[in-house]
């Protein structure tokens, strides 16, 4: 059952004390964030039967007000790390042509994803127990005061309290602040084109397209459940074998290391996107004669107010080229109300990197090391497990992670040039790039860590 959420309680969200408590996370493996004698060492709120606590009257016997804040500090990075492991099970799936398990994955990649923007807003959301910590640490019932009464189920949670977030001025403006090109805020980009725009003007309509799959009640709640539910071969999906690969190959190309904590080639799209669309609402208002174009539009007149930084790397004719001509895929098909894997996993990939984006500015705020090495004990254990690295000697740098991925992705690209679109042609190959190729969550991780 989805919930109407108030946006004055939702306003009241803060990352104030969440920012103070991960400040203690520092040089720390994740078990010991919450360590004993914390009620919730494992990061569920849990009775002492295991059993899952349903009403926030009862959580507060157990709990302080700020073991749930600390609570809702540790869960925000851990799903985003998380996260990014569902897309690379997606991935997987995607190129065992298993069309269903690639939906149902990329679905909790994004699931993930809003977790963990709303975790470092303030919110947590915690399997029928939802929460917000305000500006002094104080914490309440996100849906309403009835703390006697059990909460909304976390599938019908998110959308509605992601939709309300992303209305309020303040965390449209903490989003376009937490993606960076080049080290400049897309918020100080739009605020150099459009002095006085309210950023939630922008945001809103764009998280809205990013998480078409996460309200109940949808088509793509319905397809959702064909996925997870249904017999998956009376069931089929259609999807072309070299579109789909190629279209993981472009993916890879966006996502590779460039400058620190961030994706060069995904952000500089991000940013013409923002602009044009700031653009298209405006011309939404007017009549087709007074529609401003491309070239004549504040995009182009107030280039030069841009930061240098800005300037030297993104062309003006970028910026006012139809982005319609060499937009990358994962925007267009996110933008898609369709529930196929690729437009799934392309929502994934954009929530994830809002999230990561939250997640570095949050602990950037802590104080948390620019080199990396507190967050080390918390993400060496992830490379090491999953095989990125071998135990006695984890990268220098998460980014180093990438030259693998990039012979990788050359392997496959050979493979596909063939004429030939058998899957079996490439699975047998030599060399093909696979696992490597699906392994996304190494883009996670040098996405966290420099």
């Amino acid at each position: 059952m989805a919930v109407t959420l108030d946006a004055a309680r939702v306003g009241m969200a803060s990352p104030a004390r969440i920012i103070t408590s991960q400040s203690t996370f520092g040089a720390k493996i994740a078990s010991d964030w919450l360590a004993a004698p914390h009620p919730a060492t494992g990061g569920q709120i849990l009775d002492a039967t295991g059993r899952p606590i349903k009403k926030v009257s009862i959580v507060r016997q157990t709990f302080s007000d700020a073991q749930l804040v600390s609570l809702i500090a540790a869960s925000g990075p851990n799903h985003c790390l998380d996260g990014w492991g569902f897309l690379a099970r997606s991935a997987s799936s995607l190129v065992a042509r298993d069309s269903h398990a690639a939906r149902h994955f990329a679905y909790y990649a994004q699931l993930r994803g809003a977790l963990s923007i709303l975790a470092a807003s303030g919110i947590g959301v915690f399997n029928g127990v939802n929460l917000y910590a305000d500006s002094a640490g104080s914490v309440f019932k996100l849906e309403d005061s009835k703390e006697t009464k059990g909460g909304v189920g976390t599938h019908g949670i998110v959308w509605p309290a992601l939709d309300v977030w992303a209305r309020n001025d303040a965390n449209a403006e903490r989003f376009l602040s937490a993606i960076a090109v080049r080290g400049v805020p897309i918020l100080d980009c739009v605020r150099s084109i459009w002095p006085s725009r309210q950023a939630s003007s922008i945001v809103a309509p764009m998280i809205k397209n990013w998480a078409l799959d996460l309200p109940l009640g949808t088509a793509h709640h319905v397809q959702r459940n064909i996925s997870s539910y249904a017999p998956h071969q009376l069931n089929q999906i259609s999807g072309a074998f070299k579109d789909d690969m190629n279209f993981l190959i472009q993916t890879w190309g966006l996502l590779g290391p460039s400058s620190p904590l961030g994706f060069d080639e995904l952000d500089v799209h991000f940013l013409r996107q923002t602009l044009q669309l700031l653009l298209e609402d405006d011309n939404s208002q007017l009549t087709a004669d007074d529609q401003v174009s491309l070239a004549e539009s504040a995009i182009s007149t107030r280039y030069d107010e841009l930061d240098a930084a800005i300037k030297q790397s993104v062309p003006l004719a970028f910026l006012t080229a139809d982005r319609a001509v060499d937009e990358p895929r994962i925007f267009t098909l996110a933008r898609q109300d369709g529930s196929t894997p690729t437009s799934m996993i392309s929502r994934a990939v954009l929530l994830l990197r809002a999230a990561t984006g939250f997640t570095n500015s949050t602990f950037s705020a802590a104080g948390m090391s620019v080199d990396g090495s507190d967050v080390r004990p918390w993400l060496d254990p992830l490379a090491v497990g999953r095989g990125f690295a071998m135990s006695n000697s984890p990268p220098d740098l998460m980014a180093n992670l990438w030259d693998e991925v990039g012979f990788a992705v050359e392997d496959f690209q050979q493979v596909l040039s063939s004429e030939d679109t058998e899957p079996r042609n490439l699975y047998s190959s030599e060399a093909n790039g696979l696992p490597i190729v699906t392994q996304l969550e190494r883009a996670g991780l040098w996405s966290l860590c420099p």
